[in-house]
């Protein structure tokens, strides 16, 4: 018995080769039938609430999948815990569109910047990062503090910058601050901050300041959403010790 050609129709084992209907059924050499589209196993994308939103176009334009929120003007991604981050980790909570609230005519420690840390997302080895930069003037020679804070400016205290005296009657100088937290658990973390003071509006001097480290992890809760806070605090209450965020955003790094 002679080999049958590949291309016969369903049932056909001589005459001429029929041409490929690609919608049909075919015989094999082997003398079984099989659609050829049939063997392709199907696709399944993975579901949007553990994963991604749909986003699309060269601006970054997105719709929410399923688990996600409404529609973003930014590609959003959504963790398991129902994070919604930007495309490269950002928390879209913690972009500013407009300058931030001043800290200004206080002597009491004041929540600078921000990014929000929903509830149940921490895990072990969780990492994230703030950064954040603006403005600051001064009257006299006041002194300025930061910290690094979970919950706000009256949360738990992760690291701290000690009073710095600045320079005297100084108008609109530059600062930046880079924040990283990391929890060991979801009861204990670690974090360490740098801020820069420019001094200078006509030169790029500038002074870095660096908070304090501790050797152990710090007790915290995880169970509610929490702020990782930069904190600000002006040794002297005036209208004119003013410290502005700019701009600021917050990341999820693991």
């Amino acid at each position: 018995m002679s080999d049958l050609k590949i291309g016969r129709d369903t049932g056909q084992s001589g005459g001429a080769a029929l041409t490929a209907d690609l919608t049909g059924t075919f015989q094999r050499k082997d003398g079984s039938f099989i659609n050829p589209f049939a063997a392709i196993p199907s696709q399944v994308p993975p579901a949007t609430a553990g994963f991604v939103g749909q986003f699309s176009g060269a601006g970054g334009s997105s719709t929410a999948g399923a688990g996600a929120t409404a529609a973003s003007a930014l590609p959003v991604l959504v963790t398991p815990s129902g994070l919604n981050l930007a495309q490269g980790g950002v928390v879209p909570g913690s972009l500013l569109t407009a300058a931030g609230t001043a800290v200004a005519s206080t002597a009491s420690e004041t929540e600078l910047a921000f990014a929000a840390i929903p509830a149940g997302d921490v895990v072990a080895g969780s990492a994230w990062l703030l950064k954040a930069g603006g403005v600051y003037s001064d009257t006299g020679t006041p002194t300025l503090a930061f910290g690094l804070r979970l919950g706000g400016a009256a949360g738990t205290s992760i690291a701290t910058i000690a009073a710095t005296t600045l320079g005297s009657g100084v108008s609109n100088l530059a600062w930046a601050a880079e924040l990283v937290l990391v929890f060991y658990d979801t009861t204990h973390a670690v974090g360490h901050m740098l801020v820069d003071l420019g001094t200078s509006n006509s030169t790029n001097a500038t002074t870095r300041l660096t908070s304090t480290s501790g050797n152990a992890g710090v007790a915290v809760t995880t169970a509610t959403a929490k702020h990782l806070s930069l904190t600000a605090t002006w040794g002297a209450s005036s209208s004119s010790n003013t410290i502005s965020p700019m701009w600021q955003y917050g990341m999820r790094l693991a």
